[in-house]
């Protein structure tokens, strides 16, 4: 009898184990599905972001129009000039600001262009770029430009004269479309040698304002090599992983 009784005590006690390790298996969370939206992936052309020597703001006309890049350059300072024309015409609002930075080439003073296009809601994603070389003409350097260039293009509010009956035979078009969330595309220098336009926006943010940092760096190598995206932080905070999976998927 005794033995018996020690074995209801048992299950008994096994019950609530059971019914924690369900409660617990039930309330687990999958890894979150990156966010696809069919009009942009359709929206974005490649060809045309590496484009030719024609092609204005393409990857290859801007490698041919500015070969020499060193950070805080003439040639530097002239390509952020193009890159802040090309988001006013399309509709951003558009800043600079300089800041000195160490680069490989010493002491230097960065330019750093920002455009903002708001959106519903005042939180931001950032794509950021840098735009320097040490090489001649330096496309690997200039190709997250060149994408950048292209995002403007998409997200514009408004369509260049003569533009607009070429849209309509070929690509969607975004424009006008409210953005979820506030987009801000910056072009830096310094990043051929560590980045100092880059680290001199961030110390300069507000990081409760920004949902997320994008940093494109070489997309046009004759080579694909993984990993494609890099997760990384200098702080306790790591990307969330929905952003990171749609980063990935893109």
């Amino acid at each position: 009898m005794q033995g018996v009784l020690d074995l209801r005590v048992y299950r008994a006690a096994f019950v609530p184990a059971l019914l924690a390790l369900f409660v617990v298996a039930f309330s687990l969370e999958g890894r979150p599905a990156p966010v696809r939206t069919r009009a942009l992936a359709d929206a974005f052309d490649p060809a045309r972001a590496f484009g030719g020597p024609r092609v204005r703001d393409s990857l290859l006309e801007l490698g041919a129009a500015f070969p020499e890049r060193r950070p805080g350059s003439a040639g530097d300072a002239a390509l952020a000039g193009r890159v802040g024309d090309a988001l006013r015409t399309a509709g951003f609002a558009v800043s600079t600001a300089r800041a000195e930075g160490r680069t490989v080439d010493g002491a230097t003073e960065l330019e750093t262009v920002v455009g903002v296009r708001p959106g519903l809601s005042s939180r931001r994603i950032v794509v950021l770029s840098h735009r320097d070389s040490l090489d001649r003409p330096g496309l690997a350097d200039l190709s997250g430009t060149a994408a950048l260039l292209e995002l403007a293009r998409i997200f514009r509010t408004r369509v260049p004269s003569g533009e607009a009956e070429r849209e309509e035979r070929g690509r969607p078009q975004l424009v006008g479309r409210d953005l979820r969330k506030t987009l801000v595309l910056v072009s830096t220098s310094g990043g051929s040698g560590g980045g100092a336009g880059a680290r001199a926006w961030a110390r300069a943010q507000d990081p409760s304002l920004i949902d997320g940092v994008l940093v494109l760096g070489d997309l046009a190598s004759a080579r694909w090599q993984k990993p494609w995206v890099v997760p990384w932080s200098n702080g306790r905070e790591h990307p969330p992983l929905g952003w990171q999976r749609t980063v990935e998927a893109a």
